[in-house]
């Protein structure tokens, strides 16, 4: 009897482990994939909000950033009503911000002109972090939860 190599029974019993492994993992995997993909969507926004309050309070100057339609995958970065970039995102988001207003606006004193949230569109994103608080002071990061972007 030849004891070299493997049955063919012994190989079919492990490749149909490693199938059973795989079909649970993949979802998984994908599942945490677009989580993290919120979440880094929702912090460039975030530090792009933060950036352009910063740039206003420093420089005197009126800075925006607006975007064109809800829900949006990209949005508008303006100097004193200017356009002078973009930022591309990967996932839908919905703006809020006062009344129907399609911007978040800093005027020179490194203050927001109008309040609200900008969040993801998905509403039951698993996401840790989905959404942006803007106060007229402050800027935060949060999980939608019940209507609202609930502070991080």
């Amino acid at each position: 009897m030849n004891n070299k190599g493997f049955s063919l029974i012994e190989l079919i019993v492990v490749i149909v482990i490693i199938s059973i492994l795989l079909s649970i993992a993949v979802p998984m995997y994908s599942s945490w994939v677009k989580r993290q993909g919120i979440a880094k969507d929702t912090k460039k926004i975030f530090s792009e909000l933060n950036y352009l309050r910063l740039k206003a309070f420093t420089t005197k100057d009126e800075y925006s950033l607006c975007w064109e339609n809800n829900p949006f995958k990209v949005v508008y970065i303006k100097k004193n009503g200017n356009k002078e970039g973009s930022l591309s995102l990967k996932y839908e988001f919905v703006g809020d911000i006062g009344l129907g207003y399609n911007c978040v606006d800093f005027s020179p004193d490194g203050t927001a002109d109008h309040t609200g949230n900008i969040r993801i569109n998905d509403v039951n994103s698993k996401a840790s972090i989905d959404c942006v608080d803007v106060s007229r002071f402050r800027i935060s990061l949060g999980k939608w939860s019940e209507g609202e972007c609930k502070n991080y």
